[in-house]
């Protein structure tokens, strides 16, 4: 004759659910004392910069690239190292507390050269800047 008492079943489902409850509690502490350990590793990147404006990349023909168009590269002959380059900026911020000098300055090429569609590199009116 199997006889099954009510209260000893809720005890059983109890005590299995309290020894899981205690067997994950043990294994999560385990698992911080592992993790709590480990160190993190150095890692060494190689980054490639472009000597005239500080500029990184993280591919070497990208920072190649960029040295051919870098606006303080003057063997780049751009605008932006070019005697004729004019620029007054307004000063006015855009967003407070950074100048981006947006709004109403201006660019203009003293040699004649239109640069409303942007600025130029390799130009054949380029000259180099005369400091004393």
């Amino acid at each position: 004759m199997d006889i099954t008492l009510p209260a000893a079943n809720a005890y059983a489902t109890w005590l299995v659910a309290v020894t899981e409850e205690a067997a994950t509690a043990e294994r999560h502490a385990a698992y911080l004392d592992r993790v709590a350990h480990a160190q993190p590793l150095p890692m060494v990147v190689t980054r490639h910069q472009c000597p005239h404006c500080g500029t990184t990349r993280a591919k070497k023909p990208a920072a190649a690239a960029h040295i051919a168009r870098c606006w303080q590269n003057p063997d780049a002959r751009g605008c932006k190292t070019c005697a004729h380059f004019d620029q007054v900026p307004s000063g006015d911020d855009c967003f407070p507390g950074r100048r981006c000098n947006c709004n109403e300055g201006w660019e203009q090429c003293t040699a004649g050269l239109s640069i409303t569609n942007g600025l130029v590199i390799d130009c054949p009116r380029w000259a180099p800047i005369l400091t004393t």
